[in-house]
């Protein structure tokens, strides 16, 4: 969930390496996509706060194949997010 604006919006976030695209990077980074949400908010200061772990990081073979499975976790978020 991410606080903007005194609003809690849900959403997912990786943290991590992004091993598909970035073979060898060591710092993590903090990705957030927020459902439902269409605003332009870059450098702005958002609180965001962790409810549930869906999995590990891990490289996948393609771009399509790393696209299912972000889908996937969407949709487990929601579900969970309920």
């Amino acid at each position: 969930m991410t606080l903007y604006q005194g609003n809690w919006i849900p959403g997912v976030m990786n943290v991590g390496v992004k091993p598909t695209f970035n073979e060898g990077k060591i710092a993590p980074s903090y990705e957030v996509h927020l459902f439902d949400f269409d605003e332009e908010i870059y450098g702005e200061i958002l609180t965001v706060e962790l409810v549930h772990y869906i999995r590990d990081e891990r490289k996948f073979n393609s771009i399509p194949e790393l696209v299912a499975q972000i889908t996937a976790d969407a949709e487990q978020a929601k579900k969970l997010l309920q």
